[in-house]
């Protein structure tokens, strides 16, 4: 909880619930997301926060394609990294929410929504050229 002084009687108090979602990630696809945060100068936390928030402004259908389809087989898991970055209580709920409509994992849908700006991102580079 943030408390700001607004003046001398009084203060704004900021309410919001922030937690602290983990999930596991392959190697390489780590190693490829922090080339690309470098690149754009972002943190990973904030980068993936800002591909999270993009990816919620789609329609149910729209995610529910994109979630099924980036999928990632969870093979080999044992090799995989932990990532973890703080997300704002209803950022959260929404992710869960998706991943209730489509049977999977919050880290699924983490995952998916990487995979798929990855992607978008490979493609944007490969026009560029």
């Amino acid at each position: 909880m943030n408390v700001k002084r607004l003046s001398e009687t009084e203060f704004e108090i900021d309410m919001t619930n922030v937690m602290t979602v983990t999930f596991k990630i392959p190697k390489p696809l780590e190693e490829e997301y922090e080339r690309i945060c470098r690149k754009e100068g972002y943190s990973k936390s904030e980068l993936l926060r800002y591909w999270i928030s993009s990816f919620l402004g789609l329609t149910k259908t729209e995610q529910d394609i994109i979630v099924q389809k980036y999928r990632i087989n969870n093979q080999n898991e044992a090799s995989w990294k932990v990532f973890g970055v703080r997300m704002v209580e209803e950022i959260v709920n929404e992710i869960d929410e998706i991943a209730r409509r489509n049977n999977l994992s919050r880290a699924d849908v983490i995952r998916s929504v990487i995979m798929f700006k990855m992607d978008a991102y490979r493609r944007a580079e490969n026009e560029a050229k």
